[in-house]
Parts: C-alpha cells; sequence; structure tokens
C-alpha cells in the first residue's frame, strides 16, 4: 500500500486543540506496509502528551477502515523532538485561516529519524509494551484514581458550601477546614498526576496518582493531617521524578516551568506536613498550578515560534513567581505582592502569544477549548492585581476573592476546558463534544463574578450566591461529561 494511502487515512486524526490533523501537524514519523497491513510511528507535539495514546488509537481505527489492511500498529516514536518546521504548508495556512485549509495547497512534509523500525520497537522496554498493548485493561485501573480525585472536588464543593455559610447538613465535618487541600491536592494534584502518568507512559509513573488518591480518601476519611500531607508530598515527589525523566529526553523552558510547578507543589506540602498555617504554603500550591498550565502553554505556543524577547519574558516572570512564594513564607504581605506581579507577567505572557487567540475562531471543541483558557486568564489577571494592590489579609472576603478568582475562575476553567481531551485519554474512550459544555462554563462564570462583588462590596448573600452557582457549575460539569462519554461509548 502506497504511503500517500496511508497519510490521507490518518488525515482524519485531529488534534483537538489545534484542529489540525496529525499528518499536516508532522507527527506521522514514519508509515511501513507490512504486507497484511500498516505500522506507524506516530509522535506528539510534546513528550508526554496525555493524549497521545487515544490519538494513536484513533489512528489504528482510521488505518483499520483502509480497504485489504487487516491489522495495524501504531506505534509512540521515541526520540521524536517536534518543531514548528514539521508543519505543513496546509498545516500552517489552517493556523493562520482559522482551521480552514486553502484551496490548492501542498500537503505533507513528513521525515524519519533514519531510525530502523525494528530498532525503535527493540527500544522499547517490555513495561512500554504492557502499557501500549492492553490500554482497556489500563484505562479501568486508572479509573479509581480519577474517581478519587472526583470525590475530592465534590467533597470540597460541600465543604466549601458550609464554610461560605450555606446551612446544610454534611457527611464529615472535617470536610469543611479540608476544603483547600481537597481541591488542591486531592483533586487537581491527582488529575494532573494522572494526566503526566498516561502521557509518560511508565508504569512507575503511576505512583503518584496512586498515592495521591489514597491521601485523597484520607482526606474525605477525616484521617490525622500528617496522614494525607505525607501522601501528598511523596506524591508531588513523584510528579517531580516524572518532570526530571522528561527533562533528560527535552531540555527546554516549557518543560522546565512545569517540573518548577511540581517542586512547588512539593514545597508546599512539606510545610503542610510541618504544621505551617494554611496561608503561608498556600502561595507554593498556587504557584503550583499557575507554572504548570503556563508550561504547558508555552509548549504549545511553540508552533507560533515566540520571538527571544517574549521567551525571555516568560522566564524572568517565572523567576519574579519563585521569588514571590519564597518571599511569602517569610514575609506573607510583600511575598503577595511579588507573587501577584510574576502572575500578572504569566497573564500578560499568555493573553498575548497562546496559540488558543488563533483556535478561538475554529468550531466545536477547539474553539470551546480555547474559550476556556482565554476567559482563565482573565481571572488570573484579577487574582494578580488582587494580590498587588492588597497583599495577602490572610482571612476574610478579601482573601477569598485573591484564592477563589486564581482557584476556580483560572484552574477550575482550564479543567473544564480540558477534560473533553483528557478523560478520553485516561479512560480511553472517546467523548462527544456537546455545546452543552458551555453551560457549565457560563455558570461558572457568573457565579464568580457574583461571588467577586460580594466580597469587593462585603455583602454576604451575593457571595452566598455565587458560590451556590459555582458549585452548581461543577455538578454541570460532572454531569455533561459522563453524558458524554456514556453516549459515544454505548454507540
Amino acid at each position: 500500500m502506497s504511503a500517500g494511502r496511508i497519510l490521507d487515512a490518518l488525515r482524519e486524526v485531529i488534534d483537538p486543540e489545534l484542529g489540525i490533523n496529525v499528518v499536516d501537524l508532522g507527527l506521522v514519523e514514519r508509515v511501513e506496509d507490512t504486507g497484511l497491513g500498516v505500522r506507524v510511528w506516530l509522535g506528539m507535539t510534546s513528550p508526554a502528551c496525555p493524549a497521545g495514546p487515544l490519538m494513536r488509537r484513533n489512528a489504528r481505527d482510521a488505518l483499520l477502515r483502509l480497504p485489504g489492511v487487516e491489522e495495524a500498529e501504531v506505534l509512540p516514536a521515541h526520540n521524536f523532538r517536534w518543531s514548528p518546521e514539521r508543519l505543513s504548508n496546509v498545516g500552517r495556512a489552517q493556523l493562520a485561516n482559522g482551521g480552514r485549509p486553502p484551496v490548492g495547497a501542498d500537503l505533507v512534509r513528513f521525515g524519519s529519524t533514519g531510525r530502523d523500525p525494528g530498532e525503535e520497537e527493540r527500544a522499547r522496554t517490555s513495561d512500554d509494551r504492557a502499557l501500549h498493548r492492553s490500554p482497556d485493561a489500563l484505562a479501568w485501573q486508572r479509573l479509581p484514581l480519577l474517581a478519587a480525585g472526583l470525590l475530592s472536588l465534590i467533597a470540597a464543593s460541600w465543604g466549601g458550601m458550609v464554610r461560605l455559610g450555606w446551612p446544610w447538613p454534611i457527611p464529615e465535618p472535617a470536610w469543611v477546614s479540608a476544603h483547600g487541600p481537597m481541591m488542591v491536592c486531592g483533586f487537581l494534584g491527582t488529575l494532573i498526576s494522572v494526566e503526566r502518568a498516561v502521557g509518560l507512559e511508565r508504569r512507575w509513573a503511576y505512583a503518584g496518582p496512586i498515592v495521591t488518591g489514597l491521601g485523597a480518601l484520607c482526606l474525605l476519611a477525616a484521617l490525622p493531617g500528617r496522614i494525607p500531607a505525607g501522601l501528598m508530598t511523596i506524591g508531588a515527589l513523584v510528579l517531580v521524578a516524572i518532570f526530571a525523566s522528561l527533562l533528560r529526553r527535552q531540555r527546554d523552558l516549557a518543560t522546565l516551568t512545569m517540573g518548577l510547578g511540581a517542586l512547588c507543589w512539593m514545597v508546599g506540602n512539606l510545610l503542610w506536613l510541618s504544621g505551617f498555617i494554611q496561608p503561608r504554603l498556600v502561595p507554593w500550591w498556587m504557584a503550583f498550578l499557575v507554572l504548570t498550565i503556563a508550561g504547558e502553554r508555552l509548549e504549545l505556543s511553540r508552533i507560533l515560534a515566540p520571538p527571544t524577547g517574549a521567551m525571555l519574558a516568560f522566564g524572568a516572570s517565572t523567576g519574579t513567581v519563585l521569588a514571590g512564594c519564597v518571599l511569602a513564607s517569610l514575609q506573607a504581605e510583600s511575598g503577595a505582592r511579588v507573587l501577584g506581579l510574576g502572575f500578572l507577567g504569566l497573564t500578560i505572557w499568555l493573553a498575548r502569544h497562546d496559540v488558543a487567540r488563533r483556535t478561538l475562531s475554529q468550531s466545536g471543541l477547539t474553539r470551546f477549548v480555547a474559550v476556556c483558557l482565554l476567559s482563565s486568564y482573565c481571572w488570573l489577571a484579577v487574582s494578580s492585581v488582587l494580590g498587588i494592590a492588597l497583599g495577602s489579609p490572610g482571612a476574610g472576603p478579601i482573601y477569598d476573592a485573591l484564592l477563589h478568582t486564581l482557584f476556580v475562575g483560572f484552574a477550575l476553567s482550564m479543567v473544564f476546558g480540558h477534560a473533553p481531551i483528557i478523560f478520553p485519554s485516561v479512560l480511553n474512550r472517546p467523548l462527544v463534544f456537546r455545546r452543552a459544555f458551555y453551560v457549565h462554563v457560563v455558570v461558572l462564570h457568573a457565579g464568580l463574578v457574583i461571588r467577586l462583588a460580594g466580597d469587593l462590596t462585603g455583602v454576604a448573600d451575593l457571595r452566598l450566591c455565587g458560590g451556590l452557582l459555582n458549585a452548581a457549575a461543577i455538578g454541570l460539569f460532572l454531569i455533561n461529561t459522563v453524558r458524554s462519554v456514556q453516549i459515544r461509548s454505548s454507540s
């Protein structure tokens, strides 16, 4: 079978965030006709892309639809390093024209590392083969990890509502005081750890989400604080090790930034384990989320080739964030202002250079992701300005505004946007994008606007109403996501 027919089939496989097919993105490293079937080596835009396993499955399904193809194998391309030069002219035009390929544009640029395919196959360890050849079994093993994180999200929301002032019965009163750790470590930490383990495709990497999942269950069961704090610290250490492994493969600012984010999480957890009050450790948790997301976006922004000056500005903002974290542990007021300055620098960078500005003009899931990303930067800007202007009160409505514009507005917007990509990858099940997804995004932002107004004016009823809408948005998010997975998987 000709390479052209194979590539034509692979053009059905679309990168969900960029809206460009894997061929025009330059992700197809090599193809091989085996006689009865086809073997393809597929790379990713990042060395541990969590969508990789699902995209390879989609590519295999597309190849099996070719007449005469009885067997198809899609393997990860090892030592693959993506760069903008791998984009075809069609891909460049799609990115420039909002996803609409121009008439008469040329097709793909696709190449090889020059390594023998058999050598690539032999280079994979038995651990890699086990992960690659049993995706369904592994997906079911990942389900409890995802469930532990989602239970933490539900419990954190419940405790947050009671903490805010809603007179609701609660299964465990300790959820009120554990609201923050359950949201940051139990939910977001576990979710990010699972995502990275899926992308790295090494069994040892799953030790991280396993341990943080256990820590989340300990928080749910209200076990003594040192137990979940210790487990979360170990989980963060594994995440640091994952990024150390990635840095050995690809030394760049994006991977380093995400690794520093994981390190911030570990430091915050160590302070928690040591008995520090939460206002002293929360800046490290904030930096964990901001640096992780900023590093991911920097990695994807390579497709636009940011100039050297922009890269220097990103590095300077990251350094300011780290300096703010250190200073906040010593002097909360000054540290919060420096931290806010670093966050504002990253916000401006992301608003200027993120590829979401281009993909906003596309349709479907790609546009939805862009909407979530760009709206999240607005909330990060608000949190940054509050930190610079007001420092860190440590308690009260202003502190509530400072934290929740970042942890709810920024972080949950990111989760909402990437869940239709990450959840199918973790569960190895496709998910149908639905316009109903915009409902939980709108409810989240509307609730946060009302809550922020209540925080800044001191009107308690506005805070209560806004908090309730935020909780409703989380419930709608879970319902819409589960419903979409079930509809597609049953069809």
